[in-house]
């Protein structure tokens, strides 16, 4: 009876060290299981999310964009150039679209007339109403000297979108969109409007990501928009932080090396973050969910797998004890009884 005994608690150890063994590697692959659907998942949800959103806003980009060109082409087509004409032009698209908050013409030298060397009249809210100034039109506003003028000749695209800029007056960020203005296919001027950027702020601080996760928007020169600290917006390059991952992901931004999900750690707290360019716009949407949050609902499903695989594995040493005892110990008892029997 010892050694039956014996016997069963053997095979029973055997069977729990096996089970053990079994549970131990199905939870180490559903470790590593776990690690790479974090990995697959996060990076497929949050890179939707970024090329989502920066499409959305591309949307109104786009309409601006569309204005830009039209208005453009309609100086184009005009016989001549009636400033008049043409601003009325400019008057109804401010009044359609309220986020166009300026906007003018701006001619070659001599192209209006053989007199007037600079012709550039601009438009502008004023309050409700809209004002209309040329002091760009002289020696000393000398509209050729910009940038916005000078891109219109020199880069070959149908719109032009400056690196935005806060207004003097509000501190609202904005951009211009320059087109060139072509007669018998001649480059004769430039169109701009001027675009407010507040409602697209406003929209991005409003964007949930989890729960503490946030957004902003990164200009082509590394300069912050709708940063969680105003005090960087336009300010502060987000190449230039002190920390060096802000400046690694910000390098990675501007060099459109987007090819994997960046992890982050911010302020001791780690973060996925994921970007996307906003069309040619040069401005890139950048977005930051905290791991914890992330892996939340992964880590929820590996602990109810360990907890299956625990409640699995006693289970089987439970119904393996009991058919050892039922299929092998039995037996062995009755040929153990029967052997005794025979050596009485």
């Amino acid at each position: 009876m010892k050694k039956t005994k014996s016997v069963r608690n053997m095979i029973i150890l055997i069977i729990v060290v096996v089970v053990i063994f079994v549970s131990i590697l199905q939870v180490g692959v559903s470790f590593f299981n776990r690690n790479n659907h974090i990995n697959t998942e996060v990076n497929e949800s949050l890179r939707i999310l970024a090329q989502k959103e920066s499409s959305y806003m591309y949307n109104a980009f786009s309409r601006w964009g569309g204005v830009s060109e039209l208005f453009a082409t309609t100086i184009g087509a005009l016989p001549g150039y009636d400033t008049d004409i043409i601003l009325n032009i400019l008057e109804k698209h401010m009044i359609e679209d309220k986020l166009i908050v300026g906007g003018g013409f701006w001619l070659e030298p001599f192209q209006y007339s053989a007199t007037e060397k600079y012709h550039g009249p601009f438009m502008f809210r004023d309050g409700d109403e809209i004002a209309v100034t040329w002091e760009y039109s002289s020696a000393e506003g000398n509209y050729f000297q910009y940038d916005w003028y000078q891109d219109g000749f020199r880069v070959d695209k149908p719109v032009i979108w400056s690196e935005p800029y806060a207004d003097s007056i509000t501190g609202v960020p904005m951009i211009t969109a320059t087109t060139v203005i072509r007669k018998n296919n001649a480059k004769v001027g430039v169109t701009t409007l001027d675009i407010g950027l507040d409602e697209l702020q406003k929209y991005l601080y409003n964007i949930k990501i989890g729960e503490e996760g946030f957004v902003f928007i990164v200009t082509d020169a590394g300069y912050y928009i709708a940063h969680q600290d105003d005090s960087k917006n336009l300010v502060k390059k987000i190449t230039e932080e002190e920390d060096e991952a802000l400046r690694t992901l910000g390098n990675s931004i501007l060099e459109q090396n987007n090819e994997e999900i960046i992890e982050i750690k911010i302020d001791g707290v780690n973060y996925f973050s994921a970007f996307s360019p906003i069309g040619d716009t040069g401005l890139n949407f950048v977005l930051f969910l905290p791991v914890s949050e992330a892996v939340v609902g992964v880590n929820r499903t590996f602990i109810i797998n360990i907890l299956m695989s625990l409640f699995t594995g006693i289970i089987l040493v439970i119904v393996l004890s009991y058919l050892v005892g039922k299929i092998v110990i039995k037996p062995l008892k009755i040929i153990a009884n029967k052997a005794t029997d025979i050596q009485h």
